[in-house]
């Protein structure tokens, strides 16, 4: 699950203090879902960082499309159903 991986991202910079940037590199298909799992996993957090982005245009496509669609319908999900559904893949 995206949010476990930000999770443990979390933690390897808990555990390293001289982290100061932080740069998400991600596709222009999951955006939303990216910012969303970020501010979730740091929104609590002590320490602010520079963060930057990079998005990836990818071309666009029939499996683009239904792709969109799964990250948009995925992103619509309750925060407790979208951890629940993560626990079990």
């Amino acid at each position: 699950m995206i949010l476990k991986y930000w999770e443990e991202i979390r933690d390897y910079i808990i555990a390293n203090p001289n982290i100061k940037y932080i740069k998400i590199v991600t596709s222009d298909i999951d955006v939303e879902r990216i910012q969303r799992d970020f501010n979730i996993a740091f929104s609590n957090f002590f320490r602010k960082f520079e963060v930057n982005d990079s998005i990836v245009i990818v071309p666009s496509s029939f499996w683009k499309t239904i792709y969109k669609v799964r990250e948009k319908l995925v992103l619509a999900l309750p925060l407790w159903l979208y951890k629940m559904l993560g626990k079990y893949r």
